[in-house]
């Protein structure tokens, strides 16, 4: 997969900077601000930046950062998608190695808090009782009218928009860590801000 070949090449980075005896370089001062979780100040280091911009770009690839469609969005996509930054994640701090994590205030704690804090507990509270009433499905009826005749739909809706807010500012926050600047283009959601020296 993609994400294996990025993450190998940021461990790549981060070990000969390492071997070097080098201390790696922070970028400035970046303040992550996702509503209803977290505001906290970072100080990235450029193993950080780069794994910032490899989970961005993954994120903002994915269907759970896409607003949810009532009339057409499946409900199964958006879990499966939310599920899978888990595994992403995962490699990605795994390759980058110990350098995104110097500290509570580091990518790799505030990204795995993010998992286990945000994503976690509506994946959990979700999924089997969704597939549930999947296993209940007749093979007359399809999947996606079968989908919206689940009586926790709406409410699951409405918890996966809101999550998605958090989601986004997530994004945003990520975009900042990697400095790269305009990323971010739903900016009324976002709130992850720049720091001054």
């Amino acid at each position: 997969m993609m994400f294996n070949r990025v993450s190998a090449v940021l461990g790549k980075f981060a070990r000969a900077f390492r071997r070097a005896g080098k201390v790696l370089p922070h970028a400035g001062k970046v303040t992550v601000s996702v509503p209803g979780w977290i505001s906290i100040e970072l100080e990235p280091n450029v193993v950080e930046k780069n794994a910032a911009w490899a989970m961005y770009v993954e994120i903002s690839t994915r269907i759970a950062s896409q607003p949810f469609n009532r009339e057409t969005g499946r409900l199964r996509a958006a879990l499966t998608s939310l599920y899978s930054l888990f595994d992403f994640t995962r490699h990605v701090l795994r390759d980058a190695g110990p350098d995104v994590a110097h500290g509570p205030r580091s990518l790799g704690p505030v990204a795995i808090r993010f998992l286990t804090e945000v994503i976690a507990p509506f994946t959990t509270k979700w999924n089997e009782t969704l597939a549930a009433h999947e296993h209940a499905r007749t093979e007359s009826q399809g999947e996606f009218a079968h989908e919206r005749e689940w009586i926790h739909f709406n409410d699951c809706v409405d918890e996966l928009v809101l999550l998605q807010i958090k989601v986004s500012a997530y994004k945003a926050a990520l975009s900042k860590l990697s400095f790269a600047e305009g990323c971010e283009h739903d900016s009324g959601i976002l709130a992850a801000d720049r720091l001054t020296q």
